[in-house]
């Protein structure tokens, strides 16, 4: 790590290090944090196979959202945001303030501030759309998920049992879904990468998953994390999204399919990890996950309504 410091301006060196871990995550990506004489910083070492050019792109777009709840990233001596060490890039930026706490505290308010600063992030980024409509990338992502998968057993564990009765679903939910608009997008804005003091949002974190996607993808993610199905809330959320951007019927016909078909995608996803041994099933972190998916796809009437 003393390698990739000196990169950096000399405050950095002597900053005091704690290492985070993977903080619950699963990418492989390890989090430092770093108190310093110009305040608290987080130190981030990317993903294996998260390439240079990759970050550097989604950094561009990191500088150029220009909002206070986007990290601001920290320059290297030659003015760089990325330091590469034997195939890991490191990457420095403030440490931003609140808690991922949500659910311990919905309010109409908090989503409300998620929706808007969500909306601003689109419209910072749209000027980096592609020209003209195209099939939405998110639901080739579900489809695939749910293909070739491990043996599914009906009478196994709660987890096949669902599998059984909700893959036949999918491709039925993402039937004739419209053609969008495709721009720069988070793609994996959830839960715990919404920092709150209060009703006020102060942090978005992670922006490992940037691409180009339609703005349904993060609506999707974000509101399925957040609020589920919860239809008046899904409602509030569409509303108080369309006073900063505009959102067609056909965007939000689109992530409400995502959202629904997302639900059986990840837990197809947590099936196959389990089943190659990638993920442990008996991790806090993953039956978690796992139960919180199979809570909401048990409440689900035994068909599709989307």
């Amino acid at each position: 790590m003393f390698p990739v410091l000196a990169a950096y301006p000399a405050w950095v060196a002597d900053a005091a290090i704690e290492p985070l871990g993977n903080r619950g995550g699963f990418s492989g990506a390890r989090i430092y944090r770093l108190e310093s004489i110009r305040g608290v910083f987080c130190l981030r070492a990317g993903a294996p196979g998260e390439g240079i050019s990759r970050v550097n792109a989604r950094h561009a777009l990191q500088l150029s959202a220009r909002l206070d709840f986007v990290p601001r990233l920290v320059s290297t001596r030659s003015g760089a945001t990325v330091v590469e060490r034997s195939g890991v890039c490191w990457e420095l930026m403030n440490w931003m303030p609140g808690r991922a706490d949500f659910h311990a505290a919905p309010s109409a308010a908090r989503l409300r501030a998620a929706v808007e600063a969500l909306a601003l992030i689109h419209v910072s980024w749209q000027s980096h759309a592609r020209p003209g409509l195209a099939e939405c990338p998110g639901v080739r992502r579900r489809l695939d998920a749910v293909e070739n998968l491990p043996r599914i057993d009906p009478f196994a564990d709660h987890l096949q049992r669902e599998l059984a009765y909700w893959l036949p679903q999918v491709s039925a939910i993402l039937a004739n879904t419209p053609r969008v608009g495709l721009q720069p997008v988070l793609r994996d804005i959830w839960h715990d990468h919404l920092l709150y003091e209060g009703n006020a949002l102060t942090g978005l974190v992670d922006y490992a998953s940037i691409d180009f996607d339609s703005v349904a993808v993060d609506l999707a993610r974000m509101l399925g994390s957040l609020i589920e199905d919860d239809e008046a809330s899904w409602q509030c959320a569409l509303s108080n999204y369309r006073r900063v951007r505009p959102l067609s019927d056909d965007e939000e016909r689109l992530a409400r399919a995502l959202d629904r078909a997302g639900v059986i995608a990840s837990l197809a996803n947590w099936h196959r990890w389990i089943a190659t041994g990638e993920r442990d099933p008996a991790s806090p972190h993953v039956r978690a996950r796992i139960e919180r998916l199979l809570a909401r796809v048990g409440c689900w009437p035994r068909k599709v309504i989307v």
